[in-house]
């Protein structure tokens, strides 16, 4: 059946297209919307010919050769693998709010000092977040409070810039007057940039560190700003 190598074929030209959305957005080549719209297209046409390679399979035993069949199981077994690694990586997190600017201090937030420089007009706003957007926040993320330590500030400065080199994060400004650090991180994937900035203050008997994540692109972060500023956390205690 020339429908069944269709469907082999079909889900192999949308494999491809899936990669390359990926290659396009981590190495810039393609515009956002253009690379990840593209991306979630295939895989949705990919899943759908995955389930009709599924059906057709199970109703082809004794109508059609084995050699035909294997196409459809073969078409079947691409469209599901890129669900199942999706699945794997983001299936939890698609549960978190529709949010992508992640604070441990949403009464006293950090403004950038550097990061609008390295941002152009289609990336997200670094403006603080709406009402709407707090509330989602403070409703979601109510166990992110900012990190008091003991140390002095000049030693929490030092030690949450260690911190920043050790979880592989690229410094891109250093304010040792205002004790602020900003970052850069890249998710693996998609290679999408995310800004962090971390801020010391001092306090009675110490020092307060408050963090701030915010990515570039998209509108939901799919926790990964939340699950950022909670490694540095772990790393500092």
């Amino acid at each position: 059946m020339i429908f069944s190598k269709t469907l082999f074929f079909g889900v192999c030209i949308c494999f491809v297209l899936m990669l390359v959305g990926i290659v396009g957005q981590r190495f810039q080549i393609l515009p956002f919307k253009i690379a990840f719209g593209g991306f979630a297209l295939a895989l949705l046409v990919a899943a759908l010919i995955s389930l009709v390679s599924l059906v057709m399979t199970l109703l082809s035993f004794g109508v059609i050769s084995a050699e035909y069949r294997s196409f459809m199981v073969g078409a079947f077994l691409l469209g599901v693998l890129p669900l199942i690694v999706i699945a794997g990586r983001v299936g939890a997190d698609l549960k978190v709010p529709r949010i992508h600017d992640i604070s441990t201090n949403l009464d006293n937030n950090i403004d950038f000092l550097n990061a609008h420089n390295l941002r152009d007009k289609t990336h997200n706003s670094l403006s603080l977040p709406s009402p709407k957007v707090l509330a989602m926040h403070r409703s979601f993320y109510s166990d992110l409070k900012p990190l008091i330590v003991n140390d002095n500030p000049q030693q929490a400065y030092s030690k949450s810039r260690e911190i920043i080199t050790s979880l592989g994060w690229t410094i891109t400004h250093e304010d040792k007057d205002k004790l602020q650090l900003e970052a850069i991180e890249t998710t693996a994937m998609f290679g999408f940039i995310d800004d962090i900035a971390v801020r010391v203050s001092a306090s009675e008997g110490g020092s307060v560190i408050d963090l701030r994540s915010v990515s570039r692109v998209g509108e939901s972060d799919l926790g990964a700003n939340a699950k950022r500023i909670k490694r540095f956390i772990d790393a500092y205690q």
